[in-house]
């Protein structure tokens, strides 16, 4: 089966966020994601980066990202953005 799913950032520090991208594990495949340029997928999760016209978040800026996935939904797991563990409330 296939699904849709989104997920969002916030940035809670009182720092930019430069040219950010988000990491996380998934035991689905993405096919297809908007708000956001599509890196890659394998062995060390899912990775996306910033869309040319939005390559900051700045402190309280938040960003929604959406991707198609094949496989069965779950919640995302060790989400990193820019390589720091994201706080993850649902």
């Amino acid at each position: 089966g296939g699904f849709n799913a989104s997920i969002t950032v916030v940035n809670n520090s009182n720092d930019i966020i430069p040219n950010w991208s988000i990491k996380w594990d998934a035991n689905y495949s993405v096919v297809n994601a908007w708000q956001c340029e599509f890196r890659s997928q394998g062995p060390d999760g899912v990775i996306v980066d910033h869309p040319e016209w939005d390559p900051q978040l700045d402190p309280g800026e938040s960003v929604s990202i959406g991707f198609q996935a094949a496989g069965v939904p779950s919640s995302p797991n060790q989400v990193l953005v820019n390589g720091t563990p994201a706080d993850q409330d649902g």
